[in-house]
């Protein structure tokens, strides 16, 4: 084992610009808040001991190093030397109105830094994820480090264009968007659960993917990446630009249980009259899913406040209200552990609601991904 060897902040930073440093795909977002980058900078003015930062020198890519470890530590470095705006509150201000010698002493401050040479992307992110036991990873985080095809391919999909030039990315930063917001590869977990809608075939992989820790194992265990040809990718991209573009047209109302559900319904059937499809889930299901949920929300309100009249008068209205749209916000809604087959029960309220014909089991065959971009909704 070497000893760690130091590296002055100045020639960092000259690396770093000139892209012989570098970020794999697989690291994290930069997710510091300006206050954690003020402070990293407070202790270096100060002169306290910085972390080991740890590197990696690919085989056949000498010239290049790959930050292992100390990626937001290098990013919010070299954003106060180039005049970050979001880094003026340090106690010395910004980098440009320091004395010289305040400059120079942070110029040439010595960092450890250890480098692991003629190693391969893996053992590099093997390392990385060994490095982070202290500091435990989100499952978006633990899915983005996985080198595979599979990840390679989603990784990028936060880039997809829907409509509009608006791409996944900004339709998931919507402020009225359900599903968890893009930073920091929170996209990812969305996208995988939709990619194992995609890929089963049959009725009995409708929990695959469950999400949360699931994804993680889903990613590992996918063992098909010889089948995702250009063709496969293609018809998987359309139906994200297809079902996005009917969630964004939505305004986002609906809760992400309802929108998988739906999602799933679409690519599991050849359904390619979509805009008969939408508007006849809107008159069936979610506009008294919608009317339904603003009820219970008004009761639940007039409960707290005692009012029984009125209490009794909104229940009368549930009245009218579909058995299956009830049975869908129960399932979607409900943390009761009597829906933990929540998908299963909306599939087939959806089977109910559009009687498309299916082969023995539910078993279904592979098609040709047909979906029309709807223009209005």
């Amino acid at each position: 084992m070497k000893k760690p060897q130091l590296i002055f902040i100045k020639d960092l930073h000259r690396l770093y610009k000139s892209n012989k440093i570098v970020l794999p795909i697989w690291q994290r977002e930069d997710k510091w808040t300006a206050k954690y980058k003020c402070d990293l900078i407070n202790s270096i003015q100060k002169g306290r001991m910085i972390p080991l930062i740890y590197f990696s020198k690919i085989k056949g890519e000498d010239d290049i190093r790959y930050i292992i470890d100390g990626g937001h530590r290098i990013r919010s470095i070299c954003e106060y030397i180039d005049g970050s705006k979001k880094l003026n509150s340090t106690k010395k201000g910004k980098f440009i109105d320091l004395s010289d010698e305040e400059k120079s002493f942070f110029n040439n401050y010595p960092l450890a830094i250890h480098t692991y040479v003629n190693i391969d992307d893996a053992e590099s992110r093997d390392i990385f994820n060994e490095l982070q036991h202290s500091r435990p990873m989100t499952n978006a985080e633990i899915c983005n480090s996985n080198v595979t095809i599979l990840m390679d391919y989603l990784r990028e999909m936060k880039n997809l264009v829907i409509y509009n030039d608006r791409t996944l990315e900004d339709i998931l930063a919507s402020p009225n968007n359900k599903y968890p917001k893009p930073d920091n590869h929170n996209y990812l977990p969305t996208v995988i659960q939709m990619f194992s809608f995609f890929d089963s075939c049959d009725a009995e992989t409708i929990y695959d993917c469950k999400g949360g820790g699931h994804v993680v194992d889903y990613t590992r265990n996918f063992t098909r990446e010889d089948n995702l040809t250009i063709d496969y990718k293609n018809e998987f991209d359309s139906s994200l630009i297809n079902f996005f573009t009917i969630v964004d047209k939505l305004n986002h109302k609906h809760n992400v249980q309802t929108l998988n559900s739906i999602y799933h319904y679409l690519v599991w059937y050849k359904i390619d009259n979509i805009n008969t499809f939408i508007n006849e889930l809107n008159i069936k299901l979610l506009r008294p899913y919608s009317e339904y949920e603003k009820i219970k929300i008004q009761i639940n309100q007039h409960n707290k406040l005692n009012n029984q009249n009125d209490v009794r008068k909104l229940e009368g209205k549930i009245q009218n209200i579909d058995n299956l749209t009830i049975d869908w916000y129960d399932s979607a809604a409900s943390r009761s552990s009597k829906y933990n087959n929540g998908r299963a029960i909306r599939h087939d309220i959806l089977k109910e609601m559009f009687n498309y014909n299916v082969k023995d089991g539910d078993t279904i065959e592979q098609y040709t991904f047909n979906m029309k971009v709807i223009d209005s909704i």
